[in-house]
């Protein structure tokens, strides 16, 4: 497994979860360097959720782990992201 990342690296994916998910009560939990069922080495991002009535969009989703993908590319990261979300049982999601 690689390095620890960078603590810059780190608050910059802290925004962007905050940026996208804050409204759902998202915020980091940890980030820590990872290994992938492959040994790839990745970027393990867990974000935990409060109770929330909006219904959220896997678009949402899909713009999170791009985002994310963006950051880390242009903070010269190789390592790709692998999110572990951690939403409310109750949780509502939708398609589009």
């Amino acid at each position: 497994m690689r390095n620890a990342i960078p603590d810059d690296v780190k608050a910059k994916i802290a925004e962007v979860v905050k940026n996208r998910m804050g409204k759902f009560g998202g915020i980091v939990k940890t980030i820590q360097p990872g290994i992938d069922s492959i040994g790839e080495d990745v970027i393990d991002i867990e974000v935990v959720y409060g109770q929330s009535e909006e219904i959220i969009s896997i678009n949402i989703l899909n713009r999170l782990i791009s985002d994310t993908i963006r950051l880390l590319i242009e903070a010269g990261e190789d390592r790709y992201p692998r999110y572990d979300h951690r939403f409310q049982p109750d949780q509502k999601f939708k398609a589009a």
